[in-house]
């Protein structure tokens, strides 16, 4: 029996990327579908390798999320632009509203 090494990492300096396929199937998702939300700009890439959008693996939860609104609410993809977009703007003033209550 040979004993088997693993490398130990104790931080990482870069942060990790999915490339459209990675992200698509992470989100168990086609990438045409995953490309389209790309295109809408629901999905945002944060890099780029040679003509390779690469995208923060923060994405994946957003992805998820667009697809549950998407069937749950029926909304067509431009009106879950419009839905993320309060979204957003709602969590970017809640955190404006707590930071406000700490400084008291």
């Amino acid at each position: 029996m040979r004993d088997l090494r693993y490398e130990i990492v104790l931080w990482r300096e870069e942060r990790d990327r999915l490339t459209l396929d990675g992200l698509a199937y992470a989100c168990g998702m086609h990438p045409e579908h995953v490309g389209r939300l790309v295109d809408l700009g629901l999905v945002e890439p944060c890099d780029r390798a040679g003509d390779c959008d690469l995208f923060d693996v923060s994405c994946v939860p957003r992805v998820r999320l667009i697809e549950r609104l998407r069937r749950d609410t029926g909304a067509n993809l431009r009106g879950l632009a419009v839905i993320l977009d309060l979204l957003d703007r709602t969590r970017e003033l809640q955190r404006e509203v707590d930071r406000l209550r700490l400084q008291r």
